[in-house]
């Protein structure tokens, strides 16, 4: 039986190796609102492509995303329905010099308070080699780095909100390589998001490499929401490390982080899984372990219109180790004609949650959502 065994792997890895790379380089990690760009010159404008203006020197874009919520959670007491709008991002990009230069302003509306969630300049020396300066998200997690509006699910989960490094401030070189490999490497402040340089007195460093078996996979979890995807295996490692000094407001630690990916896309069928590891250690104390995965996967039943989703999760996390397991399941519908994709969706989902530690929980919930994005 053993014998028979061996042949499983040997012949997974020849059907891989046999299928075709295609230098086509995946989509841009940091494009927020997906979708074919127009270059004629003059103004456009298109639900799917935003308000572009292009000129001889350069080019303007325009986009908007927006939430719509209804939420029914706590289902095993009182409900509590809640209507909200907890995302409002315009998005504003501009490319100059042939677009070896680029800008890229993002604020958040929704909330009471506008926050600046992403402003950073980019220079693309070559595919291969490009620089980002700014605020942006980290590249630790596939997950994060994929635009909000390009889920599977309504929110990317509990385990990835738990365990991804969140936006920092910082310089990163990135780039791609025959379509078949990417890469980030970063050092940020480490103060995260909006943190100030006095917050932190510690860089972080992070730094991600994905390889592409067949088609390069785009930074989309249902690319065939809009038209038929192509076939890809992505396999992807992260690292991160940081070792602060500690300020008044946050104690000396040190962490290190390692997380796994891998994201398979067939036509119709998309799946998506990744898991964490994180070690801390806060000043005077010993090591303590961090845990967390998740697996999720996707089909369009109804091609362009109507998908069926799951996900499931589990971490445990603090010195004391409390577990949290999440199962999710979920649906979308899509305009049909015109095809709109994530540009005009509604989102159904159901999530359970289980927690075991200092408190035990358990939870269920239900959330609709509608999602504009142009």
């Amino acid at each position: 039986m053993s014998g028979k065994r061996g042949w499983i792997p040997l012949f997974v890895g020849c059907l891989l190796a046999s299928v075709p790379v295609r230098a086509r380089p995946p989509e841009r990690p940091e494009l927020e609102t997906p979708g074919p760009q127009s270059d004629a010159g003059g103004a456009s404008f298109s639900p799917r492509r935003g308000l572009r203006v292009q000129g001889d020197r350069g080019s303007f874009e325009l986009h908007l995303a927006a939430w719509l919520r209804f939420d029914l959670g706590s289902l095993n007491s009182e409900a509590t329905p809640r209507f909200a709008v907890p995302l409002a991002r315009p998005l504003f990009r501009a490319h100059v010099l042939q677009e070896r230069v680029s800008f890229l302003l993002q604020p958040e509306l929704a909330g009471g308070d506008v926050r600046l969630l992403d402003l950073h300049v980019d220079l693309r020396v070559h595919e291969a080699f490009r620089l980002r300066l700014g605020q942006f998200r980290t590249p630790y997690s596939r997950a994060y780095i994929t635009p909000i509006v390009a889920l599977l699910l309504p929110t990317r989960g509990l385990v990835d909100d738990t365990f991804r490094l969140d936006r920092d401030t910082g310089l990163m070189a990135y780039g791609t390589a025959g379509g078949f490999f990417e890469y980030q490497l970063g050092v940020f402040n480490g103060a995260r998001i909006n943190g100030g340089f006095d917050a932190a007195r510690a860089p972080m460093v992070v730094g991600r490499a994905v390889f592409n078996v067949g088609d390069s996979l785009p930074y989309d979890q249902v690319p065939s929401a809009i038209e038929a995807a192509g076939t890809g295996l992505a396999l992807g490692v992260a690292g991160a490390y940081r070792k602060a000094s500690g300020t008044d407001t946050e104690p000396a630690t040190e962490t290190a982080h390692v997380a796994l990916e891998a994201t398979l896309m067939a036509g119709p069928v998309t799946a998506t899984a990744e898991a964490f590891h994180r070690s801390v250690r806060p000043s005077g104390e010993t090591w303590f372990e961090e845990w967390g995965t998740f697996a999720q996967a996707g089909v369009m039943l109804l091609p362009g219109a109507w998908d069926a989703s799951a996900r499931v999760g589990w971490m445990r996390t603090g010195r004391g180790g409390d577990e949290t397991l999440v199962l999710e399941v979920g649906s979308a519908v899509y305009t049909w004609r015109p095809r709109l994709g994530h540009h005009l969706k509604l989102n159904l989902g159901y999530q359970f949650l289980r927690v075991r530690g200092a408190t035990d929980v358990d939870d269920h919930s239900l959330r609709a959502q509608l999602q504009l994005a142009m």
